[in-house]
């Protein structure tokens, strides 16, 4: 298990985006330098991302087509991007994301990508209250007492890492193990009604959205996501049609459904498409679950 990285001077980062596959794209842009501690400069870009955005996408973040209509590409903004954060370490909270997503922006539009990871949030986290219910960005603040609450909009989402992660490094780290824990754990039983209510708090309303389910999933069963979404206003649909908002599929599982939402989106519909893990994880009802390497 590696040390615990303690900064001084650092830029932390954060992405919204249309969706958590590798084909999606960077809506919003933004970072805050730090020195000896202290915000010093922030930065924060719209960024038209070249395709319709999902309206799941929009109801999380606010984000619309008309606000990024006139706003520039990832390509033309990632060179400002890139020199204001010079070449400090980057914190961020599940930060291999938002650094994927910006490595892979740099190789389409040809940049070399100068970022390097500094700290992630999550991990802190885990590494200091294992015994904690989850691990998301508006968990880990509203168990710190953060007062810059993260709400899926970059500039905002920034502050709340930062005070997260000025926190974590003056805490002690835990004896116990995150990950020995979770091996050890009986399988995760979700309580849908109190995941809701957690979701409606963070602002999601599924209203007039349609949801298509495919595969199977161990952290939920269908029966458990269609009741979460019909508590969040939402339906869920048997078929995929241009009408579909999102298609939630089992990772590594190939449907005539995932073919066809994959199909739609090439034509310019805008299905999300995402795991049911990557759903849960953006409604910030459960924290990313992928076990770093270096643990």
């Amino acid at each position: 298990m590696r040390d615990i990285v303690k900064l001084d001077d650092y830029v932390v980062i954060d992405t919204e985006t249309t969706g958590l596959s590798s084909t999606d794209r960077i809506l919003e842009i933004a970072a805050a330098k730090i020195v000896n501690h202290s915000i010093v400069a922030t930065y924060t870009q719209l960024i038209n991302p070249g395709m319709p955005i999902p309206s799941f996408i929009t109801s999380l973040t606010g984000i619309s087509d008309a606000m990024v209509a006139e706003a520039p590409s990832i390509e033309t903004a990632l060179p400002e991007f890139l020199s204001f954060c010079e070449d400090l370490p980057a914190v961020g909270h599940n930060i291999g994301f938002d650094l994927g997503m910006i490595r892979r922006s740099c190789e389409f539009a040809g940049i070399e990508c100068t970022l390097s990871m500094g700290e992630d949030v999550m991990y802190l986290a885990r590494r200091c209250y294992p015994e904690w219910e989850g691990f998301s960005l508006s968990f880990v603040c509203g168990s710190l007492d953060v007062q810059d609450y993260p709400v899926h909009r970059a500039l905002k989402d920034v502050y709340a890492t930062y005070a997260a992660y000025e926190k974590l490094i003056n805490t002690p780290v835990s004896e116990k193990n995150y990950w020995a824990m979770r091996r050890n754990a009986r399988r995760y039983v979700p309580d849908i009604s109190k995941m809701a209510e957690h979701a409606k708090a963070r602002g999601i309303d599924f209203t007039g959205m349609a949801f298509v389910i495919t595969g199977t999933c161990p952290l939920m069963t269908r029966e458990e996501a269609t009741d979460l979404i019909q508590r969040l206003g939402g339906v869920v649909k048997s078929e995929v049609t241009k009408k579909c908002t999102c298609l939630i599929y089992e990772e590594g599982f190939t449907s005539s459904k995932t073919k066809k939402a994959a199909d739609l989106r090439e034509k310019g519909i805008p299905i999300a498409l995402m795991t049911m893990q990557q759903f849960l994880q953006l409604i910030s009802v459960i924290e990313a679950q992928e076990e770093p390497q270096q643990e």
